[in-house]
């Protein structure tokens, strides 16, 4: 069985440290199992808030340069972090075209899929 889900630990500790404190939101979010593979699509945050605005809906609280500038560092110390604990974690390229994004991401996945 293959599980898929689009925010799942480093996301709540990268969101969430913005304005809790990182420690413990490590223990609440230790009893978790960790990913056979995490893949963090990063874009600069500058290009991420153009693409927020071009949807033309409100934001969410978490969409200013500023938290996402926040964030986005955040999100490279805990995929360091995940990667000295010896956890799959990738980062991969967002920026380009949507087919060009899948094909990175099916080529960081492809090899944790079991038949």
């Amino acid at each position: 069985t293959h599980v898929v889900c689009d925010r799942y630990r480093l996301s709540s500790l990268a969101y969430q440290s913005v304005t809790l404190p990182p420690s413990w939101l490590e223990t609440l979010n230790s009893p978790f199992p960790a990913p056979d593979l995490t893949l963090l699509i990063r874009v600069p945050p500058a290009v991420a808030l153009r693409r927020v605005v071009s949807r033309g809906q409100p934001r969410e609280r978490y969409e200013t340069a500023a938290v996402l500038e926040r964030v986005s560092a955040r999100y490279g110390e805990l995929c360091g972090e995940a990667q000295a604990r010896g956890e799959a974690t990738v980062m991969i390229d967002g920026r380009g075209s949507k087919a060009e994004v899948g094909q990175r991401v099916l080529a960081a996945a492809t090899p944790f899929l079991r038949p």
